[in-house]
């Protein structure tokens, strides 16, 4: 509950919003972020009604600051029980999207499975066969564009990495019979069957009976690793284009799986350097 006081500072905060200068503003914002969507959800309905176009504007900004920090907050936190590839691909495409609902993506995978369905490839050569028709321009390994791994935008513009590919699939069969999983076969990402035969997108879905003789067996991509290894490329791709909007989304979490709290022992701008208590920085 707010108290006297806290009211007072909220209108404060609030007529900082319609400041002219965007610095001040700024400071606002971030000030009233730090009460919580509980306290602001009433303040920000108010504040949507405003006839003042700048107030408006502001208060969207807020509100999409808010749905950000629910999403990281999700992505970081340990689920009940271990979440499902889609689940966890839709979330990723989530906060590097962050503009789009989650009820859009949901309906773009529905959209697929009904494709799928009326298709019904019933074996790994014939869900290549589907794949090249649904998706024909050739998937990439080591193009690491953030939009190829987002299964959203991948649904949307059928262009992507063949790690993602790989997953639509799999996760497409998980309802059938004929179960495929996702492996690694060198550099490259394929589908097995359960006989061993391999289907690689990258190649334009080219089916193998396995690997050569003398090749290293292909090695199961799990859940889990999937997600860290596509959180990782985008993460990446933030620091490549200083992408500092993404960083602590995509950061927080992956550092929370090395048993990290938080990013503040990545070098300057993205934290402060702070090392271990011993002061030597970590890289």
């Amino acid at each position: 509950m707010i108290q006297p006081d806290d009211k007072n500072d909220m209108k404060y905060l609030v007529e900082l919003l319609d400041d002219e200068n965007e610095q001040s503003a700024s400071m606002a914002m971030a000030e009233l972020l730090t009460r919580g969507s509980t306290v602001l959800g009433p303040v920000l309905r108010d504040m949507q009604k405003s006839d003042n176009p700048r107030l408006r504007k502001r208060t969207r900004q807020i509100q999409h600051a808010l749905i950000a920090r629910s999403r990281r907050r999700i992505f970081m936190q340990p689920p009940e029980r271990p979440i499902s590839l889609l689940t966890g691909l839709i979330r990723l495409h989530l906060c590097w999207f962050d503009n789009d609902k989650q009820s859009f993506v949901e309906k773009q995978w529905r959209d697929l499975e009904s494709e799928y369905r009326r298709a019904h490839p019933a074996t790994l050569r014939e869900m290549g066969e589907f794949m090249r028709k649904l998706f024909p321009d050739r998937p990439e390994n080591r193009e690491f564009h953030p939009d190829s791994f987002c299964i959203g935008a991948v649904i949307e513009d059928k262009i992507g990495s063949d790690m993602i590919f790989a997953c639509i699939a799999a996760i497409l069969s998980s309802s059938t019979q004929n179960r495929f999983s996702v492996v690694r076969v060198g550099c490259d990402t394929a589908l097995a069957d359960r006989s061993g035969c391999l289907l690689f997108p990258v190649d334009n879905w080219q089916l193998y009976g396995g690997v050569a003789e003398g090749d290293p067996p292909p090695v199961l991509w799990d859940t889990q690793t999937i997600l860290r290894y596509m959180a990782s490329v985008l993460y990446v791709s933030a620091v490549a284009s200083d992408g500092f909007r993404y960083l602590y989304t995509l950061g927080a979490p992956l550092a929370a799986a090395i048993g990290e709290n938080d990013l503040s022992f990545l070098p300057y701008p993205y934290g402060d350097g702070s090392g271990d208590a011993d002061g030597d920085s970590r890289r």
